[in-house]
């Protein structure tokens, strides 16, 4: 293992790392539309939620991500 995977191995701690820091709807909101492409029409079917909360829940995660 090279220098590269080091760092992919790094970036998926670090990632691990801070979505677990997330509220857990708010990390499977992420999930949902930034790792499997979802949606925001698709994750709010999935989760039961009307798409203006997802669109909120997805800022409020993304501003906790950046550290904001």
């Amino acid at each position: 293992p090279g220098l590269r995977a080091a760092r992919g191995a790094r970036a998926l701690r670090d990632a691990a790392r801070a979505l677990s820091a997330l509220p857990p709807d708010e990390a499977r909101l992420i999930l949902a539309v930034g790792a499997e492409g979802q949606t925001y029409a698709e994750a709010a079917a999935a989760e039961g939620l009307p798409i203006g909360t997802v669109m909120s829940r997805l800022s409020r995660a993304r501003a906790r991500l950046r550290g904001g």
